[in-house]
């Protein structure tokens, strides 16, 4: 199991339907090899958007790295605290 399918089991192996416009021109091949696009099997119009080998290995080598600073950034914080900016977080995202 790799850091992509401990961190987020539930996304682990399933492509993202990325929407696009009709009027995007073809572009290169995105993010340096790091992800690769596929069109849609139902109609083609649509992209997939999935990491590459080389994607999935950059992501196990800086997981620890994030986390890291992760943790330097939280620390003046206690644990009420975090409770708390995860929860206005969680709503700002939620909108």
């Amino acid at each position: 199991m790799d850091v992509m399918d401990a961190a987020m089991p539930q996304a682990s192996n399933r492509p993202v339907a990325v929407p696009t416009m009709s009027r995007t021109p073809a572009a290169p091949t995105p993010a340096g090899g790091l992800v690769a696009r596929h069109p849609l099997a139902e109609d083609g119009r649509g992209r997939v958007v999935t990491l590459t080998q080389s994607g999935r290995t950059l992501i196990d080598e800086m997981y620890p790295v994030h986390l890291t600073t992760e943790e330097a950034l939280l620390a003046p914080l206690d644990a009420a605290e975090r409770a708390q900016l995860e929860a206005l977080l969680i709503k700002l995202a939620i909108g």
